[in-house]
């Protein structure tokens, strides 16, 4: 079974995060944090653990807060969100056989109305913030059910994916830089929406055979 990230990976929501850092950044009055001008300045916060990103620059307990503020505000304002195409028919392929399924920051409701809206046929259970346990803790639990990779787009989720027991594949066109996600662990990069779908067949003809 693989399984995925959400943000950067199955969906490019950057535009949505940007958005959402911005208005998370003022509402709670955090000047200290990193002012962003474009998309391309989102590996200068996605960077190593995602949980202590932001220390450079505000308290832990701050850092929490912001996060919280993040994910309450991509919930509400930005989905569903566009699939790629090629994804959805990767997606929908792999429900034959090995499966898949996704660990995610993103609440599971958003996740799954995404997937409804772009014709995806999703697993019975997504991994979102919304259920209790680290995102290493939910991927050992996939593990013991047969996940064998988790692909995502930070050099966080490649460090989840090693301490879980998986193999990480680093998807270098989301929200990290390839340098972060080469350093978190990656066993594998992908540079582009058609390179993962090329790849998850591949992967998916190796299973099956």
């Amino acid at each position: 079974m693989l399984v995925f990230d959400f943000d950067g990976v199955l969906v490019d929501s950057r535009l949505a995060t940007l958005a959402a850092y911005s208005a998370a950044r003022t509402s709670l009055s955090m000047p200290a944090l990193p002012e962003l001008s474009g998309v391309e300045d989102l590996p200068l916060i996605y960077t190593g653990l995602l949980t202590n990103s932001l220390h450079r620059w505000v308290s832990a307990a701050d850092s929490a807060a912001f996060w919280t503020e993040h994910a309450r505000l991509m919930a509400a304002n930005a989905e569903p969100y566009p699939m790629a195409p090629p994804i959805v028919a990767a997606l929908n392929a792999l429900a034959a056989g090995p499966g898949w399924t996704v660990v995610s920051g993103a609440e599971s409701s958003s996740m799954r109305r995404t997937f409804l809206a772009n014709r995806v046929a999703a697993p019975g259970r997504l991994y979102g913030r919304d259920l209790a346990g680290t995102k290493t803790e939910k991927l050992q639990a996939l593990r013991g059910l047969g996940a064998t990779h988790y692909v995502g787009d930070t050099g966080s989720d490649m460090k989840h994916a090693a301490a879980a027991g998986l193999i990480g594949v680093g998807v270098t066109c989301g929200f990290a830089s390839a340098a972060d996600i080469v350093a978190g662990g990656a066993r594998l990069t992908v540079g582009s929406v058609p390179e993962l779908c090329d790849w998850i067949a591949r992967h998916q003809r190796e299973r099956c055979a």
